[in-house]
């Protein structure tokens, strides 16, 4: 604003007959102005995070007034457009289970659940826990906050 009033003030001081030295010395500043602004813009632009996607800001990952470097992840965004429930089950299911199973996802918030469809299968199987990892996505979004544990009511197809 300051700027655009400046630049009038010096059209409206050329149009009266300012003498050309002063003109000059306006248009300098003006300019020293406009080179700032560039400079200040280019600083904003260099601190400002842009997301794959609108989320909701997470855990921080970086401590207030630390350095960073490019690329570096400062907090972790959160897509609450679909929320998944990701559980293991024991080895001897791998064959009971497949992509497109309907299943139910209970939490103390919601004793009385929601429904979920399995959408991913780990095609490996955890030699520690002999176990395998199933990835669902809900129906719905409520209540859910990430980290949440969940009972998951789950029919199994008959292997045969």
């Amino acid at each position: 604003a300051l700027l655009e009033k400046m630049k009038s003030a010096v059209k409206v001081a050329e149009a009266q007959g300012a003498a050309p030295e002063h003109l000059s010395e306006w248009q300098q500043k003006i300019e020293e102005l406009e080179a700032k602004q560039k400079h200040i813009a280019s600083l904003i632009a260099e601190k400002t995070l842009v997301a794959p996607f609108a989320g909701v800001v997470g855990t921080w990952m970086a401590p207030e007034s630390a350095y960073v470097n490019p690329g570096q992840p400062l907090v972790v965004l959160r897509d609450q457009s679909q929320w998944l429930v990701q559980y293991r089950l024991p080895e001897k299911y791998r064959t009971q289970i497949a992509v497109g199973q309907d299943l139910r996802v209970r939490t103390r918030i919601l004793p009385e659940g929601v429904a979920a469809k399995v959408t991913e299968i780990a095609p490996d199987i955890d030699p520690q826990t002999q176990s395998f990892s199933v990835t669902a996505v809900l129906a719905e979004s409520h209540a859910w906050v990430p980290g949440m544990h969940a009972d998951v009511a789950q029919k199994l197809v008959d292997p045969s």
